[in-house]
């Protein structure tokens, strides 16, 4: 519906509801059809006397402007007459509480009478504050009022319009105190006269009397010309103020005022009357406004220049939304641009609201923003949708509209897509080059991207792709990696990216990927790397001479092959049979390092037991060495040097132990 359809609409149910109210009355409006309404309400209400003291009044007047884009923006009201009530100021009435887009303008009317009588008001958030103390030290006087502000008079009863009274002319002579002050005013006297003593005087009394009723019924008939040229011109002036013509209006009361002036005799009272409404007329805003050349816009008195600056904006903002209904939205941006750039510069004066025009810059820079996101996502400029969306984002916090709220989780959604798609793109991209490792890490975050938030930014199938496709790379990756480090002899990376391989292998080539790769040919890797790992461990504990550990490390690799299924494969027979030879080999080895440990730390005493001057003597540097086994026997060569009466002798002893009987022996010759 079209604003001027709506305010007619408004305007036809107030006359219908309040045209015979006893308490509600239209005094004037603006604009056809109306977007101004100065009302009046005869209720009782609250006002405050030039010592600030609150006292009951039984008329109020407010004045009701119909914004651009009635009835989404509520209406500015403002109270003409001194109003104590803790909903108003002297600029204001609170009405946000009760505004919403289904209410009528004569709803409105009603709210606010309600307010006035105190059969409804604010305690919290309120515009007055000393009202509100004032509520609530005087709680039992309120409401002054409990009306029905439905309640209308019968057709008979409703009061009219106050008419001009038309001039009574009349053709009665002057009466006797009317001469009198014609005489008075014209400095002549007049005597009463006596009983006639004769004719002649009696004559000559009524020739003088005659001669001043002539006289005064010629000033009484200039009057009454002047007093009817004065009315016609002041008639003449109500019409140009309807016309809303006010400088040549008060151009012709000024005529009045000065034919009025003149008047001497006749019809005072009508003189009094005519010089009453031109000082009432003087007295309203909209006619001390016309006359200085400005004109009532949206609740606000414009110069010319201003008008023309507010009709151009009107007419920008016209257009812009004709560019919306068509869907093109980087004009309508340019015409709201253009639109707010004149109201900011009309500021106060400004009869549109700058939050209005905001708000459908907003909503067209939002579609501009949606609509090159979504023409980038087409062409695949993942980038460039990204940051288009994220514009358009950034847009939705300054409108307040809950309809566009439900447009974030969209927008939203169009930035995972294209965020998520980018991803999926640049993976193919790594992919291409090989470069599996960093192809694995960006499906896997275009995936995350598609689960975050319950998912459902790509179809099924889609997803699956995007899973085959990390797939491929997460094995290729890994496998590519594990046989890197296993040429460098990298045992236990290769040994965990192997592994790793051999537990993807499955999904890749259901995938489509692992091409020319046999799991075999994995397991077969895994292991050789483990035993490689062992075989060094073990060679370099034979190195620092720990037999035990290397026996360790050869059992693993005997253990490793017997648990593989690979263990009947020739190579792992060989491997194993070699490990389990150097298990007996350093077992024995381990062996005679504890036989010699046990000798160099007893061969004090079995010097002693074998050489009889040894008993007395100090013995020092020994040393033990294997000879050789014989059957049961593991034969050693001990020798110490024996310092006796200062001198020195090396003894010499071939010790035996018996593996069988456990026991210790000298070896004879």
């Amino acid at each position: 519906m079209s604003d001027s359809n709506q305010f007619a609409q408004e305007y036809e149910e107030i006359q219908k509801r309040f045209s015979r109210s006893p308490y509600i009355q239209i005094v004037s409006t603006e604009g056809d059809p109306p977007q101004n309404y100065e009302i009046e309400f005869r209720v009782k209400g609250l006002s405050k006397d030039d010592e600030g003291r609150a006292l009951i009044v039984d008329s109020h007047r407010i004045n009701i402007n119909l914004p651009f884009g009635f009835p989404h923006f509520p209406p500015n009201c403002k109270p003409l007459s001194s109003i104590f009530h803790p909903d108003f100021d002297p600029d204001a009435i609170c009405i946000g509480d009760f505004w919403e887009a289904d209410r009528t303008l004569a709803d409105l009317i009603e709210h606010i009478g309600k307010l006035i009588t105190f059969q409804v008001y604010s305690v919290e958030d309120v515009f007055n504050s000393d009202a509100l103390q004032w509520v609530k030290d005087n709680a039992d006087q309120i409401p002054f009022d409990k009306i029905d502000f439905t309640e209308q008079l019968p057709a008979e009863e409703t009061p009219e319009p106050e008419e001009t009274p038309e001039p009574v002319a009349t053709a009665e002579e002057p009466q006797e105190e009317d001469i009198e002050q014609i005489v008075a005013e014209t400095g002549q006297q007049i005597f009463t006269p006596a009983k006639p003593k004769n004719f002649k005087k009696i004559f000559g009394i009524i020739a003088g009397v005659a001669f001043f009723v002539i006289l005064a019924g010629v000033f009484y008939m200039l009057d009454t010309n002047k007093y009817d040229t004065a009315l016609g011109k002041w008639q003449q002036a109500t019409e140009l103020v309807k016309q809303k013509n006010y400088q040549q209006a008060e151009s012709v009361i000024k005529e009045t005022e000065s034919l009025l002036a003149k008047l001497q005799f006749s019809n005072k009272t009508g003189k009094n009357e005519i010089l009453d409404k031109i000082k009432k007329l003087r007295n309203t805003e909209s006619y001390v406004q016309g006359v200085k050349g400005n004109v009532f816009v949206g609740g606000r008195y414009l110069t010319k220049e201003e008008l023309a600056a507010y009709n151009d904006a009107k007419a920008l903002l016209t257009s812009g939304k004709e560019y919306v209904a068509q869907s093109m939205w980087q004009l309508a941006v340019d015409d709201f641009s253009n639109a707010k750039t004149t109201i900011e510069n009309l500021g106060e004066s400004s009869p549109i609201p700058l939050k209005e025009v905001d708000d459908l810059l907003n909503q067209a820079l939002f579609k501009v923003y949606v609509t090159d996101g979504n023409d980038q996502k087409a062409s695949k400029n993942w980038n460039k949708a990204i940051t288009a969306y994220e514009a358009a984002l950034k847009i939705l916090t300054n409108i307040e509209d809950r309809q566009l709220e439900q447009k974030r989780a969209e927008v939203q959604k169009y930035i995972k897509e294209s965020l998520l798609l980018a991803r999926v793109e640049y993976g193919d991209q790594l992919s291409a080059l090989k470069k599996w490792g960093k192809a694995t890490i960006t499906y896997f975050k275009a995936l995350k991207i598609s689960r975050s938030n319950g998912g459902g930014i790509l179809s099924a199938g889609q997803l699956k792709k995007i899973q085959q496709k990390h797939d491929i790379a997460s094995f290729n990756s890994t496998y590519e990696d594990g046989i890197y480090n296993f040429n460098k002899e990298k045992w236990d990376a290769a040994i965990t990216n192997l592994s790793k391989s051999d537990r993807t292998w499955t999904k890749a080539r259901k995938a489509g990927g692992a091409k020319g790769v046999e799991r075999v040919d994995i397991k077969s890797k895994i292991l050789q790397a483990a035993i490689n790992r062992s075989t060094a461990a073990a060679e370099k504990f034979i190195s620092a001479k720990q037999f035990a550990e290397a026996v360790a490390e050869y059992e693993q690799i005997t253990s490793l092959i017997d648990k593989s299924s690979l263990k009947t494969t020739r190579h792992f027979k060989l491997i194993q049979k070699d490990a389990a030879d150097k298990i007996i080999l350093n077992t024995f080895l381990h062996d005679i390092q504890k036989r010699t440990a046990y000798l160099l730390t007893n061969y004090e005493q079995i010097f002693k037991d074998h050489f009889s001057s040894a008993a007395r003597s100090t013995l020092s540097n020994p040393t033990v060495e294997f000879v050789k086994q014989d059957g049961s026997f593991l034969l050693f060569r001990m020798e110490c040097v024996e310092q006796a009466r200062q001198q020195r002798f090396k003894l010499q002893l071939d010790y035996q132990y018996d593996t069988i009987k456990k026991q210790w022996s000298a070896r004879r010759p």
